[in-house]
């Protein structure tokens, strides 16, 4: 069964008030969303009642130690595949493991793991945290690559996109927003990255450290991930999320805006 939450706020969409889209009720995707599916008629996208994540019957333990030389095979797995459509956690299973493998790899690294509706971001655009991309496939399928690499001695890593979340404008897809923050992102300015068109969280706000917290351990216990990579680190650390920083900054030149008294250090996503 799909389903959505109903959000009530003020109109106006201030610092205390509506949800994006204006006042009165709103459909809006709930944050702890396990599943997602698009309706294929109105292409609106729900939660689905999740599905039994602890019935997968899974037939390889992790890997019993880490190998010797970590070599780790990045990959999109919607481009993942030769044929023009967007690949399948199971065509990755039974076309690029072997491969993956012979190579020899000892990793594998997934990028758009989270759900995502724009697929042009490349999954860094995330409106469902805890939920796995549902146009790649469904959980079990993710659970069954996941396990067939175990199989063949890999590990399996996922890149986590805590940074920032997707905008939305009217707040049916993606986490509840609104101009004065919402329940998840810094109000104002300050809670939109204006280079990626996202929304910036709020670490200081217990609910969002436990959401995203939860999302790692999430990934970690239902699908068996053995370890993440967190996507735009710099901007969960730093209040300036690294913007208006000319190329100096990074070549090394002016390490200021990142060690020392004035860089800036978000305290809440250091936690």
């Amino acid at each position: 069964a799909r389903f959505k939450v109903a959000l009530r706020g003020l109109a106006g969409g201030g610092e205390g008030g509506g949800w994006e889209g204006g006042g009165g009720w709103v459909m809006s995707m709930p944050a702890w969303a396990l599943e997602v599916q698009q309706d294929p008629s109105s292409y609106e996208v729900c939660a689905l009642v999740p599905r039994s994540l602890g019935g997968f019957a899974w037939q390889h333990a992790r890997p019993s130690r880490p190998p010797g030389s970590l070599r780790v095979y990045e990959v999109h797995v919607g481009i993942a595949t030769a044929r023009e459509e967007v690949g399948r956690w199971s065509d990755l299973r039974t076309d690029l493991l072997p491969r993956i493998e012979q190579l020899g790899y000892t990793a594998l690294l997934l990028l758009g793991l989270q759900e995502h509706g724009y697929y042009a971001s490349f999954g860094y655009q995330v409106t469902s945290p805890l939920a796995p991309a549902e146009r790649f496939g469904p959980p079990s399928e993710l659970q069954a690559l996941v396990d067939a690499a175990h199989g063949r001695g890999l590990l399996v890593l996922g890149e986590m996109v805590l940074a920032h979340s997707a905008s939305s404008s009217t707040g049916r897809e993606g986490l509840p927003q609104h101009a004065g923050g919402g329940p998840y992102f810094l109000p104002g300015e300050a809670g939109h990255h204006p280079g990626w068109g996202s929304r910036l969280f709020d670490y200081s706000r217990t609910e969002v450290l436990r959401l995203l917290l939860a999302t790692i351990a999430h990934f970690a216990e239902a699908y068996r991930l053995d370890g993440f990579r967190l996507d735009a680190a710099s901007t969960v650390l730093y209040r300036h999320r690294c913007l208006g920083l000319s190329p100096a900054h990074f070549c090394g030149a002016r390490y200021e805006a990142f060690f020392g008294a004035s860089s800036d250090v978000d305290e809440g996503g250091l936690t």
